[in-house]
C-alpha cells in the first residue's frame, strides 16, 4: 500500500537522526514511532511551538525572548541534558515517560531560541519586537507542552499518523533553519536577505537539498554501524 511505503520512507528519515531502540520508543497499536521517546518530544514540541508562536505573533519577530523566556528555555533544555547525561553515565535510571517530557521541554525551549535568531538574521523585514513578549501567551504555551506530554503518553492508536507528521515536519524544519543560517555565512548568500518569495526560495531550496543529503548520509552511516553490530 502507498501509506505503508510512505511510513517506511519516513521511518528511514528517523533513522538518520535517532538510534530507534525499540524499548525506548512509543508504540501505537503495535507500530513504533519513527524516533525514540526523547526525540518524539523534541521534534514534536519544536514544530508545534514554532507554529504556535507564528500564529500568536501574527508577524515575523526577530527580537530575542525576555529574561524570563531565556531562563525558561535554558531550564527546559537543561532538563534533557541532565536526564540524558546522568542516564548515559549510569548515575541513575530513566524511562520513556521522563525521556518524552524532557524532550518536549527541550524542543519547546529550542524553538524560542532558534526561531528569533533565524528571523532576525535572514528576514529583512523582521520586527524588532520580542519573540515571546506576551506573558499570557507564554503561559498558555507552557501548559500546551505539558498537555502534549499527557496526550502522547497514552499511546492512543490514531495519534500515530499525527505524530509521524509532526515529527517529520520538526526534523526537516530544524535542519532547514540551521542550514539556512550556515548558508548565510558563505558567499553569495551572505549578501542576501529574505524579502519576498524569490529570495525565500534562494535560501529554502539549497537548505532543503542539504537537509536531504545530511539525512541520507546519516541514514547510511547508521545502517553501516548497525550491520556491524556496533549500534
Amino acid at each position: 500500500m502507498i501509506i505503508e511505503h510512505i511510513i517506511s520512507f519516513l521511518y528511514n528519515i528517523g533513522t538518520g537522526v535517532c538510534h530507534q531502540i525499540d524499548e525506548r520508543t512509543f508504540h501505537f497499536n503495535g507500530h513504533p514511532l519513527m524516533v525514540c521517546a526523547r526525540d518524539t518530544g523534541t521534534y514534536t514540541a519544536f514544530i508545534i511551538s514554532l507554529l504556535y508562536w507564528t500564529v500568536i505573533n501574527k508577524k515575523i519577530k526577530g527580537g530575542m525572548p525576555p529574561t524570563y523566556g531565556l531562563i525558561t528555555a535554558s531550564i527546559f533544555i537543561g532538563t534533557l541534558v541532565l536526564d540524558g547525561g546522568t542516564s548515559y553515565l549510569h548515575i541513575r535510571e530513566t524511562n520513556n515517560q521522563i525521556r518524552l517530557l524532557t524532550g518536549l521541554l527541550a524542543g519547546a525551549g529550542a524553538s524560542i531560541l532558534i526561531a528569533p535568531c533565524v528571523f532576525s538574521l535572514l528576514y529583512r523585514y523582521s520586527s524588532e519586537e520580542v519573540f515571546t513578549k506576551n506573558k499570557s501567551s507564554f503561559l498558555i504555551w507552557i501548559i500546551m507542552i505539558i498537555l502534549l506530554f499527557f496526550i502522547i503518553r497514552t499511546e492512543y492508536g490514531p495519534l500515530y499518523y499525527i505524530l509521524t507528521m509532526f515529527i517529520t515536519s520538526g526534523i526537516i524544519t530544524m535542519f532547514i533553519m540551521v542550514n539556512s543560517v550556515l548558508l548565510y555565512l558563505v558567499p553569495p548568500w551572505n549578501k542576501k536577505t529574505i524579502k519576498d518569495w524569490k529570495s525565500f526560495l534562494y535560501f529554502f531550496l539549497p537548505s532543503l537539498v542539504l537537509a536531504a543529503v545530511e539525512l541520507y548520509t546519516s541514514f547510511r552511516i547508521h545502517i553501516y554501524f548497525k550491520n556491524l553490530g556496533i549500534i
